[in-house]
């Protein structure tokens, strides 16, 4: 005899509101560098976070014009916005670090299309037999807008700008818990897949810092037994500088052969006749930048591109965040804790999901109530109980972001650990449901609270 008995299946989908009304307007965008005219070279290609760069400078300078929080770019050629934007030609400028000069760009705004959300809501509804890609693509790229700003975005996934204490894999490595997400038309409408991932970076750290933990045995006062650990550790890698203010980032290109205290080079800042001459590096720093070298018998990295050189000694240079480090180069013991990391248990990737859709920083984050907007914050088990009718009273917490989430209700906890505990877990809870049960012996106690808790919502 065939037994069938049913089970509840839990999917990390979550359905997206879409208002067939609304129409997305798409614009494309096209960003070059205005150099002198007198000057002979040719612009610079422009990175894709000097893209976000501009584009933010320019909306924020021109607030009515371009509204920022009506809007979602993908850091190269489209612009996706929910009003009507100007077009035609504008100028961004972005102010260099110290020494730096400032750099202007022309910004070029064109409108490419209207994109009626109508058409989505009749493919779904079977009138239209091929998927409205161009709407799609806005749709994703809106999502993406808020976490794109917010986090460390690589390979399509995003994951957060520190990593935890507890994650932390040893040899100035970390695994960052991220995210990935997909929208996809469904049956039911259009639905955001969202899935945990899990990628091991080198942490933002001193460079001298991170050759400590990273090279084993290394000692500063002993720098020239390891140099080459050293140096293939450091080598390709991005830094920034801290004797002078400024966000550029460099690629080490190697170490220098002699020592910080033997580097000169031509001082070029020196009017003179008859020889050229050369300054010590400590002595340049000394007087530039006010700052006195401690490292003097170590070399320093050369950040210079091509035939110009950039010495910088390494007590001045930090890694830069969203630096991945090779899996397959991990540690037996960093390797396995990375993929126990990578295979949650069930319930576990469930609340890592939910806690991933109900965050700030996630990609209904930046999803607005009065803005025309594509979606929707849920509590999804919540949710269901509710509908089903099974719950006797909801708990949120006071902390879970955004707030917007909790205005309509009554906050019976301040923060997710405390919740937590209050659920015998040990891990942070964000909501959790005390369902009705006709035999339990604390049925009274429950309708005490619910009681009390009509009164704090009147």
């Amino acid at each position: 005899m065939l037994v069938v008995r049913p089970i509840r299946l839990v999917v990390n989908h979550f359905l997206i509101q879409v208002n067939p009304q609304n129409t997305i307007l798409h614009y494309d965008v096209s960003i070059i560098q205005e150099l002198p005219s007198e000057d002979s070279r040719s612009a610079a290609q422009i990175s894709k976070s000097n893209h976000s760069m501009i584009r933010e400078k320019l909306f924020m300078e021109n607030p009515k014009e371009f509204p920022l929080s009506m809007t979602a770019y993908d850091g190269e050629k489209n612009i996706f916005s929910a009003v009507p934007l100007p077009t035609g030609l504008f100028t961004a400028k972005l102010m260099g670090g110290e020494g730096e000069k400032e750099r202007s760009y022309v910004v070029s705004i064109t409108c490419v299309k209207e994109l009626k959300l109508a058409k989505l809501k009749d493919y779904l509804a079977g009138k239209l037999l091929q998927i409205p890609r161009e709407i799609m693509q806005g749709m994703d790229i809106v999502m993406r807008e808020n976490p794109a700003r917010r986090m460390i975005s690589f390979g399509g996934n995003f994951y957060p700008l520190e990593s935890r204490r507890e994650d932390d894999l040893g040899c100035g490595i970390a695994a960052f818990r991220g995210f990935q997400h997909s929208l996809k038309p469904t049956s039911q409408g259009v639905a955001l897949s969202l899935d945990c991932s899990v990628l091991a970076f080198r942490k933002k750290m001193a460079v001298l810092d991170f050759l400590r933990e990273h090279v084993r045995g290394f000692n500063v006062s002993d720098f020239g037994k390891l140099r080459y650990e050293a140096e293939k550790a450091l080598t390709g890698l991005k830094v920034t500088v801290t004797h002078r203010r400024t966000e550029q980032k460099y690629i080490v290109a190697k170490l220098t052969d002699k020592n910080t205290r033997d580097l000169y080079f031509p001082d070029e800042g020196l009017e003179h006749r008859g020889p050229t001459r050369e300054i010590y590096l400590v002595n340049f720093f000394r007087r530039k930048y006010g700052k006195e070298i401690t490292y003097l018998d170590i070399p320093c990295l050369d950040l210079g591109q091509g035939n110009k050189k950039n010495y910088v000694p390494m007590e001045f240079c930090v890694l830069v965040e969203a630096q991945k480090y090779p899996k397959e180069q991990l540690d037996r013991e960093a390797g396995r804790t990375l993929k126990q990391m990578s295979l949650l248990r069930p319930r576990d990737r469930q609340m890592r999901i939910h806690d991933v859709v109900c965050a700030g920083g996630g990609p209904f984050g930046y999803v607005k109530s009065n803005d025309g907007s594509f979606s929707r914050y849920e509590c999804h088990d919540e949710v269901l109980i509710l509908n089903r009718g099974i719950s006797e009273f909801i708990v949120m917490v006071a902390d879970t972001e955004p707030l917007e989430i909790l205005l309509h209700l009554p906050l019976l906890a301040e923060d997710k650990q405390a919740l937590g505990r209050a659920c015998g877990v040990t891990r942070p809870v964000i909501a959790c449901s005390v369902t009705t049960n006709e035999a339990s012996q604390l049925k009274s106690q429950i309708q005490q609270l619910k009681d009390a808790i009509e009164k704090l919502s009147i």
